[in-house]
C-alpha cells in the first residue's frame, strides 16, 4: 500500500509508489529540487532518517511527483505493528508542507513481509 490521504501518508513497509505534491500559489521551476524529509515522531530536531527527492526539475510544473522505491520505505528495522513517522516537503530553503498549526504531517508505516 502506498497512498496519501490529505497530508497523511499510509505506506506498507517495502512498498513503493509515486508521491504527488502541490504547493498552493507556487509553480515549480526548472532547476528547483523538492525533498521529502522523513523523521521519527517527535524527532524534527534531529537529521531526517530518510530523504526522498525529485532531483533538479527539468520543466515547469504545477505539481511534482517523487518516485519512491520499496527500499526507500524500509525505515529502521522490520516492524510487527504500525509505526508513526513525521514528514515535511521542502523546496529550496522553504518548507511548503510540514509541521504547522495543525501539528505534524504523519507517515503511518505498516508492517510488510520480509524477503
Amino acid at each position: 500500500m502506498f497512498k496519501k490521504s490529505g497530508n497523511t501518508l499510509h505506506i506498507t513497509r517495502g512498498d513503493g509508489g509515486v508521491l504527488t505534491l502541490q504547493w498552493e500559489g507556487h509553480t515549480f521551476q526548472i532547476g528547483e529540487t523538492i525533498d521529502v524529509n522523513i523523521y521519527r515522531a517527535n524527532g524534527m530536531d534531529t537529521a531526517p532518517i530518510k530523504t526522498w527527492t525529485t532531483g533538479q526539475l527539468v520543466s515547469v510544473l504545477e505539481e511534482v511527483s517523487i518516485d519512491v522505491s520499496g527500499s526507500d520505505t524500509q525505515l529502521d528495522s522490520p516492524i510487527t505493528e504500525p509505526v508513526q513517522y513525521w514528514w515535511e516537503a521542502v523546496c529550496g530553503d522553504t518548507t511548503f508542507i510540514g509541521y504547522d498549526e495543525n501539528g505534524p504531517k504523519i507517515l503511518n508505516l505498516y508492517p510488510g513481509g520480509i524477503n
